[in-house]
């Protein structure tokens, strides 16, 4: 059964600005979901919740999840080239 998913533009713009902020709604079949964890503190327990509720509520069959060596540095290639292959959503996160 398809879900529906919204994704949230996360960029900040200025009040004054005409630039308009997109949000999309899309239904996907979402099997695997992967998670970039970008090794700041605590990111690790927003994961876990929110791999609790992909698996229970969402019907999410499989979740990778993946940690940068540093926050200051890109994921590395292969990092993003296993993602991209067996992932339907990529979820990069922050901590602190």
């Amino acid at each position: 059964m398809p879900t529906t998913i919204t994704l949230f533009n996360p960029t900040a713009i200025k009040k004054d600005s005409s630039i308009p902020v997109e949000n999309k709604a899309y239904e996907h079949q979402i099997q695997t979901v992967g998670f970039i964890d970008n090794s700041k503190p605590n990111f690790n327990f927003l994961a876990d919740e929110l791999e609790i509720l992909l698996l229970n509520r969402l019907g999410v069959k499989k979740i990778i999840r993946e940690r940068k060596n540093a926050a200051s540095l890109p994921a590395p290639a292969e990092m993003l080239k296993r993602m991209i292959e067996e992932c339907d959503l990529v979820i990069a996160g922050s901590g602190d």
